[in-house]
This record gives structure tokens, C-alpha cells and sequence, in this order.
């Protein structure tokens, strides 16, 4: 139910073209180190509108390090539940109009999301 509230979400905000359809990342497109669980860079220059998963080939995704998504050109992220950790200027310098966020996140640096155009910031809650 919540992947399709996030996939409807991004459907509404975005405004639906195929050059837009949200793109849930893989583990090709980023750097990752499974042992903590830590996304420390995006590799795809391609994708602007992604999802991240909770997790990449069975590896939980729980942290996105510093300028992860730092200047990539995204214009809409979602954050899965199993983020607990958003850390200094992960997604800083982007044209991001929405995030949806989950309620997991309780860690999240004051510059994680700076010099963007956030219009829209959606707090999600895990599934019960």
C-alpha cells in the first residue's frame, strides 16, 4: 500500500510523462557499502526522479551519507522506512520540489536538503 501511495505521489507532483516515471534505484547506480548499510554516492546521472529501496540485493539501506545525492540533478526522492540517518548536504544542490520522507529518519542534518526548490515534503508512516 505504501509503494503505491508513493508511486501515486509522484505521479501527482511531478506531473506524468514518461521522461519522468519514478525510477527505483539499484545497486549499479550507487556506491554502497552493505557492512553499515550506507549509501555514499549516486552513480546515475540519468535518473531525477528516483525512489531509494530498503535495501539493494537483500543489503538494508539505513544511511545516506554526506553529498550522496549532492548536485545530481534530482527533481523528486522517496526515502524508504529503513532510513534512519540522512546526513550533511545528502541531497544538497538539486532542483528537488518534493521528498517523501519516512517517520525512521530520525537523524537528519539541518543541511541535508539545502539549496533546493522544496515545494512539497510528504512524512510517511511504516505500514502497521
Amino acid at each position: 500500500m505504501i509503494k503505491a501511495i508513493t508511486l501515486l505521489f509522484f505521479l501527482i507532483t511531478t506531473g506524468f510523462t514518461f521522461a519522468n516515471l519514478p525510477y527505483r534505484l539499484t545497486k549499479n547506480d550507487v556506491e554502497f557499502d552493505a557492512a553499515t548499510g550506507t549509501i555514499t554516492n549516486y552513480n546515475n546521472s540519468k535518473q531525477k526522479v528516483i525512489i531509494i529501496p530498503d535495501n539493494l540485493e537483500g543489503d538494508t539501506v539505513k544511511i545516506i551519507c554526506n553529498n550522496a545525492f549532492r548536485n545530481k540533478g534530482l527533481t523528486s526522492v522517496a526515502i524508504p522506512h529503513s532510513v534512519t540517518t540522512i546526513r550533511k548536504a545528502a541531497f544538497a544542490f538539486n532542483q528537488l520540489s518534493s521528498v517523501v520522507i519516512p517517520n525512521t529518519a530520525t537523524k537528519v542534518d539541518n543541511t541535508a536538503f539545502a539549496y533546493n526548490g522544496i515545494n512539497t515534503v510528504t512524512i510517511i508512516s511504516p505500514k502497521e
